[in-house]
């Protein structure tokens, strides 16, 4: 079986996973337009550093954070869509999903029949979207994980020399794009890049490997070029370098669990308990055999991402970029059990019905987050209403609130305008020297969890700060955050009320 690239087939494959991620991220996105504008976490943060960077600040110098400019991008594009609402993040989610769907797909029409690949597909969906708080760096790097992942499965089962170099060109593209969401995900794609190396140069393939040379390196620096030239280009390159590669590096050995040794723990631990993990493991050795797919390499490489993944301080995170490889424990099961069944008629109807279960069962865990969010729902529009009285304010926060970042078209007030776990004294130093200097036209605080201890609520008000008013915290069970502003703002009269449709609409209701 030796599918091209794109065929006939593959379009309308492909727009029925758009169509599907659609769904799916309507439903189950925080950023859809059923949901409200608040409680989330890392992805108003990486809004906020994308919105800041549309608006003319530089990364790692104006603000920083220790994730990859690839990302801030993204949300950047996001918020060009959309500047008061996370609709334009959403279309772009929807994009993604429904690339890193089709490639599944791809991967599975290698090895089975498209009636079988995309009821795999389907039940994939229900692994991606498990435990889904929102959308983040991972959900855009799995994308490129499965790119690298079917790119590595095509010359490993056809072996065609023509596929070498735009397959050498994807698993490139992986690489560099996971370099430039978070760097330690592309040192898990360096498996599939030594896996391709060494199967050509082992079978003395010396054409192809000159192939995947060539592809390999426009893939890589075809991507990462730009963000080099444009940061040397702002002066930026050395803050780029420091910022995200050294100082994350050091927040990760600053933070809980940090170290070499609660490492181990956390990855034995957490290898141990993941059943599907192991269970991806046994099935991708048995497909080895069953699919000639190559010696046991994709096995090998599954590993590689499972321990990798396991090796941090938050596993459960980064495990969800294993998800995407699902489907090599996917395949091999639909295919067992139609082979015994031999009836592929029924598939369109189990694709249906599973694909119902799927959103049936994971929007209510998405529910019960917004279930008191009407309750609410008007003390964050306060706290808007205030904030928007300033034109694209600058704010700070201290324990938490980064979700407040979407009020006003709210920009960051220096570097470290919300301090990341394993923070340094020096970060926390830095912001102090932006209090005194009034930098913030808002104060976000929320007692109990500024790490340091060293700006206090006494010390915001001595600076001139006065409180307006309580905003819903990042989650339902958290508590509220409190804006604190520059004097001399007007709170919204008793009347100003924002409805259902204002939300569903996502009006734009401040003409941000």
């Amino acid at each position: 079986m030796k599918p091209t690239f794109v065929s006939r087939e593959d379009v309308r494959a492909l727009l029925l996973c758009a169509l599907y991620s659609f769904v799916l991220l309507f439903f189950l996105s925080k950023d859809s337009y059923i949901r409200d504008l608040f409680y989330r976490g890392d992805s108003a943060w990486f809004f906020t550093a994308g919105k800041a960077w549309m608006n003319g600040m530089i990364p790692y110098v104006d603000f920083a954070d220790s994730k990859g400019p690839l990302l801030w991008l993204i949300y950047g594009v996001g918020y060009l869509i959309s500047h008061h609402s996370y609709i334009g993040v959403f279309w772009i989610s929807v994009l993604f999903y429904m690339a890193t769907l089709f490639l599944a797909y791809k991967t599975c029409r290698l090895f089975t029949s498209s009636n079988r690949s995309a009821l795999v597909v389907v039940i994939l969906s229900y692994f991606l979207f498990q435990d889904h708080m929102e959308v983040v760096g991972e959900d855009f790097a799995e994308t490129f994980v499965m790119l690298g992942f079917y790119c590595l499965c095509r010359i490993l089962r056809n072996g065609v020399s023509k596929d070498y170099l735009p397959c050498a060109l994807g698993i490139g593209i992986t690489f560099s794009a996971c370099l430039l969401i978070k760097w330690n995900i592309a040192v898990m794609t360096l498996s599939l890049i030594g896996v391709l190396l060494w199967t050509v140069i082992r079978n003395r393939q010396w054409k192809n490997l000159r192939a995947c040379v060539y592809g390999l390196a426009a893939g890589v620096f075809g991507l990462l070029l730009p963000f080099v030239v444009y940061f040397t280009l702002c002066d930026a390159l050395d803050d780029f370098i420091r910022e995200f590669f050294c100082n994350t590096l050091m927040t990760i050995e600053n933070s809980e669990s940090g170290s070499l040794f609660p490492l181990l723990k956390i990855a034995a631990k957490t290898m141990l308990t993941n059943e599907i993990g192991v269970a991806l493991i046994l099935v991708s050795l048995f497909a080895c055999k069953r699919y000639k797919m190559g010696n046991l390499w994709i096995p090998l490489c599954i590993i590689c991402f499972l321990v990798l993944s396991s090796f941090s301080p938050a596993p459960q995170r980064y495990l969800q970029l294993c998800r995407p490889l699902y489907v090599f424990l996917l395949f091999p099961f639909v295919d067992i059990c139609f082979d015994e069944y031999r009836n592929d008629r029924i598939i369109p109807r189990l694709c249906i019905v599973f694909a119902g279960i799927t959103i049936c069962i994971h929007i209510a865990f998405v529910n019960h987050f917004f279930s008191s969010a009407k309750e609410v729902r008007m003390d964050f529009y306060r706290a808007a209403y205030v904030m928007s009285q300033i034109d694209k304010p600058k704010f700070m926060t201290c324990g938490g609130g980064q979700h407040i970042g979407i009020l006003g078209g709210c920009l960051p007030a220096c570097k470290y305008w919300a301090l990341q776990w394993g923070g340094s004294t020096k970060m926390e130093e830095e912001r102090i020297e932006a209090l005194h200097a009034r930098k913030p036209d808002f104060i976000v605080w929320r007692e109990g969890t500024n790490p340091f201890k060293m700006i206090t609520l006494e010390e915001v008000k001595a600076q001139g700060y006065v409180f307006y008013c309580k905003a819903p915290g990042l989650l339902p069970d958290e508590p509220p955050v409190e804006i604190y502003g520059r004097p001399g703002l007007r709170l919204p009269p008793p009347d100003f009320t924002v409805t259902d449709w204002d939300i569903y609409l996502k009006r734009n209701i401040f003409g941000i």
